[in-house]
């Protein structure tokens, strides 16, 4: 690789991953982060130049790309909803809009010749109980307010890429991540629950899951950066672990690997979602194969467990 790389979001748990994998590969000419506003704290976790820009700052963001020759923008930047309420959503929603309309027009009129975007599964109706494996190829259909922004910022990319033919993008959509630096989520509650010896709970016992570990993520994305430029304008990538289970399912692996006397308590639920992202192009394609659950979770565990220890958690 020799692309100088701008990543969006570098504050956040994939943009400072993203960032500090492409940094430690050394073949990158240059990584910078980009990010809305400095923070000594985060500043210090994250090992490559960090520069404050506003998405929604249109002559700021270009005056960025020209000045460090940018080839490859890594859009892993998100404004989330924090709370309900139309003018909430409104303000999100054009500021995502607004982000990603720059990020397109400043890469068309500079030298970016890459988009990768950083997308969701939640562009397909999380609610919904889907027999099959959800292929790249498949109409998304979203289901909630997020999978909506995600979906629109995947048209806006596909619109100006009609604008200069040059111009490539990679979108990957991503299930639930987890992983070392994730300290929410289930499989991190499940995890720190266990080794307190604490009951787990779960409320959708009959859901079927496909998560994926962070690291299969930097993996498959270091496999886009390395191959040349799709022949297609935009090409989609399901980024997705290797095993589908059910939350009893993770619980009960989770209890085995850390030896935890929790119990694990079910509630009756007559809500059940069935998601699936089908990862054979991942496979086929970038060449990667995702680590199995166990594994996965035997990694995250250890540094879950050395965590917990050092904060007394």
């Amino acid at each position: 690789m020799t692309d100088h790389i701008l990543v969006t979001g570098a504050y956040g748990f994939i943009g400072k991953k993203v960032a500090n994998r492409l940094y430690s590969s050394g073949g990158c000419n240059s990584v910078i982060g980009l990010v809305r506003k400095i923070v000594a704290e985060e500043k210090n976790e994250t090992l490559v130049p960090i520069i404050a820009c506003d998405l929604t700052d249109y002559d700021r963001l270009i005056q960025v790309l020209r000045q460090y020759k940018i080839s490859v923008v890594i859009h892993c930047a998100t404004r989330r909803l924090q709370k309900d309420g139309f003018s909430q959503q409104a303000n999100v929603y054009h500021e995502n809009m607004s982000s990603m309309m720059n990020i397109c027009n400043a890469s068309i009129n500079s030298d970016v010749k890459r988009i990768i975007h950083f997308s969701s599964y939640g562009v397909f109706d999380i609610k919904e109980f889907q027999k099959n494996p959800l292929l790249e190829t498949d109409t998304p259909s979203p289901g909630d307010f997020y999978g909506l922004i995600k979906r629109q910022e995947e048209n806006i990319i596909e619109y100006y890429l009609s604008q200069k033919k040059s111009l490539r993008a990679v979108i990957i959509r991503l299930p639930g991540v987890f992983g070392p630096g994730k300290r929410t989520g289930v499989v991190y509650s499940f995890i720190r629950n266990a080794l307190r010896n604490e009951s787990i709970q779960i409320n959708e016992p009959d859901s079927l899951f496909r998560m994926v570990y962070i690291e299969d993520v930097l993996d498959s994305l270091m496999k886009v950066i390395g191959k040349p430029i799709f022949r297609e304008s935009a090409t989609v990538f399901h980024i997705a672990g290797k095993s589908v289970f059910s939350l009893l399912k993770l619980a009960e692996e989770i209890k085995e690997i850390t030896g935890s006397s929790a119990e694990i308590d079910l509630i009756e639920s007559d809500y059940s979602q069935c998601l699936i992202l089908d990862n054979q192009k991942m496979e086929k394609i970038l060449k990667v194969s995702p680590l199995t659950l166990r594994d996965s979770l035997g990694k995250y565990i250890k540094i879950v467990k050395r965590h917990m220890k050092s904060f007394n958690i």
